[in-house]
């Protein structure tokens, strides 16, 4: 990725980012994992917007097209899409696997295989078309530490009934990694198209949308992709383009959106008249805003190397995880640091009420973080510092 020859991310270069975020001067910030805070860079790009329907109303519709096609094709890059036009703006991960959920064409028979107690998101779709169309669904178990992976998967997909296979790209409660390279591999194999919910993970590394088979991978902003709520992107594989139609179809679906006149005397609104690739999911007028102020962290990102970033919040999380574990904490999450994402999942060994206390101890202590199914939820970003990370694991450790 970007600045692959730089070496690890040091404290010092992400000095000018921390001067980026107020809430550093107060808080030691460990909930990225839930909502992460937003550079000024990404504030300004929002306001500027702002700026210019309050100063200009619609006059500058034009750079507006064109800074949200700067930012598709930057999203198209975190994503690990050949082309921006695969890339669909959405108004969160629920709305990007919904347009798979309700788009496909499902038959009688079909099935839905996803993974069991997963976050709701990636839950709800699969169960109301199993009640709307009659179709199937296999919930998976995960495997020890609420890993996802080829092998638990692959006995739902024997009968070659299972046409979506949907995952979260790491499980929200514990940080584990699904290992999306055997998945891919198995649903290419069995022609399922695999949907994932990337929001744990897009940010903290690319996703590799192509590298990996897969079909959708669905993103909001507001995590690691140190974004705002309400605006993010969904990237789609060329087959799932084929196999998913848009349900929600407006007049930003079609093939030259901006040509009003087309419709005087009726439209043809077959597929060759919508807006080539994932650009038909988007049926309105966009959220310019969001879009604008997406592109400003994600080129933020992109320019301090992604895969850089990857390795600098593994290098913090294990540190944290070496720290808690001296306390004498439990870790939940897998003890290999690559099998899990950003985040720890931890647990004080007497149980929930002890937990909890942990927890309170943190707050105390200026330190954000979030409990999640009795365990203490603990997500660095590239601008944490190793100072930072030896704080908390101070208040983690005091009696």
């Amino acid at each position: 990725m970007e600045s692959a020859g730089k070496g690890a991310i040091t404290d010092e270069e992400i000095a000018p980012l921390r001067a980026e975020l107020p809430i550093t001067e107060r808080h030691l910030y460990l909930d990225n994992a839930a909502v992460a805070p937003l550079p000024r860079r990404s504030l300004d790009a929002m306001t500027a917007w702002a700026r210019s329907v309050h100063e200009r109303g619609g006059l500058d519709e034009d750079a507006w097209e064109a800074m949200a096609a700067t930012t598709r094709a930057s999203a198209a890059r975190v994503l690990g899409c050949s082309s921006p036009e695969r890339v669909a703006f959405v108004r969160n991960t629920s709305h990007g696997l919904s347009l798979a959920a309700a788009g496909l064409r499902w038959r009688t028979g079909d099935a839905i295989a996803y993974f069991a107690g997963d976050y709701p998101s990636n839950v709800y779709p699969w169960e109301v078309v199993a009640r709307r169309h009659g179709v199937q669904t296999r919930p998976v178990r995960h495997e020890a530490g609420g890993r996802a992976t080829a092998d638990a998967l692959a006995p739902a997909l024997e009968d070659g009934r299972v046409r979506l296979v949907a995952v979260s790209s790491a499980f929200y409660a514990t940080g584990a990694r699904a290992d999306l390279d055997a998945i891919g591999a198995l649903c290419r194999e069995r022609d399922a198209l695999l949907v994932v919910d990337g929001i744990q993970t897009l940010g903290f590394e690319p996703g590799r949308l192509d590298e990996r088979g897969i079909d959708v991978l669905a993103a909001d902003g507001h995590k690691w992709l140190l974004s705002v709520p309400g605006c993010g992107v969904t990237g789609f594989s060329e087959r799932a383009i084929e196999r998913i139609d848009p349900v929600i179809v407006g007049w930003k679906s079609a093939r030259d959106a901006f040509d009003f006149d087309r419709v005087r005397d009726g439209a043809d609104v077959a597929p060759d008249g919508l807006a080539p690739g994932a650009l038909r999911f988007e049926e309105g007028s966009p959220d310019y805003a969001g879009i604008a102020c997406l592109g400003a962290s994600i080129d933020l990102l992109l320019d301090l190397g992604l895969d850089r970033v990857t390795e600098r919040v593994r290098r913090l999380a294990e540190r944290l995880a070496e720290g808690a574990g001296a306390a004498g904490l439990v870790l939940r999450s897998p003890a290999d640091p690559n099998a899990r994402a950003g985040f720890l999942s931890i647990a004080h060994p007497d149980g929930d009420a002890a937990t909890a206390t942990v927890h309170a101890r943190l707050t105390e202590g200026s330190v954000v973080a979030s409990l999640r199914r009795g365990s203490l939820r603990l997500a660095p970003h590239v601008y944490t510092t190793e100072a930072e990370i030896d704080r908390a694991v101070a208040l983690l450790a005091a009696p």
